[in-house]
């Protein structure tokens, strides 16, 4: 009995020192907290403005890029060579 006690003891003097470190941890939490004002708005509007243009540009250049390489067996003399030999190939089979 008196085992159980210590450890009941020792369980609400483990949950009082938790509750002192959550307390502890959400003042330094709010002390350290920066406070959002229009400017940083502004400026973070502005950098995801800038971000989003760079995504745009660079899906442009990628899809400029695929249409480039979907049309080079068309026009690429190594793949129009190629296509000729397996063509061959399938006439001698």
């Amino acid at each position: 009995m008196e085992l159980m006690s210590r450890g009941n003891a020792a369980v609400r003097s483990a949950q009082q020192e938790q509750r002192a470190l959550q307390i502890t941890l959400q003042g330094l939490d709010a002390a350290h907290r920066v406070p959002l004002c229009a400017t940083s708005f502004f400026i973070m509007a502005a950098d995801l403005d800038r971000q989003l243009a760079g995504a745009e540009a660079t899906t442009h250049a990628l899809q400029a890029e695929s249409l480039s390489v979907g049309r080079r067996p068309l026009t690429d003399a190594t793949c129009l060579s190629q296509q000729v030999e397996r063509k061959k190939k399938k006439r001698g089979n």
